[in-house]
C-alpha cells in the first residue's frame, strides 16, 4: 500500500514521488521505510490522493505540513500547489 501522507509528532508528511535527481550521502532512500512507514510508492500520487489520504489524520493538531518522502519533491509541484 502506498503511503501519501502520515503523521510524527505535529507535522504531516506528504510523500510525492520517488524520483530524485541527488544521491545525498544522509538520504533514507537507501532504507525501506521511515518511522515505520513504508514510503516507497508504487505510484505516483495525484493531489486529489493525497488530499483524501489527509482523513486518516489528525489535521486540527498539525503544526506544519513537510513534503518530502523518497524522492524529490519539487518534481510534483504542480500537486504541491494544489495541495496546499
Amino acid at each position: 500500500m502506498n503511503t501519501y501522507s502520515y503523521a510524527i509528532g505535529k507535522k504531516i508528511y506528504v510523500n510525492l514521488t520517488n524520483r530524485c535527481s541527488n544521491a545525498c550521502d544522509f538520504c533514507v532512500r537507501v532504507n525501506d521505510s521511515y518511522s515505520d512507514y513504508s514510503l516507497w510508492l508504487d505510484k505516483e500520487p495525484t493531489a486529489e490522493e493525497v488530499i483524501n489520504s489527509f482523513s486518516a489524520l489528525d489535521l486540527e493538531s498539525a503544526e506544519e505540513v513537510v513534503f518530502c518522502g523518497y524522492g524529490e519533491p519539487i518534481y510534483k509541484i504542480d500537486e504541491i500547489i494544489a495541495i496546499s
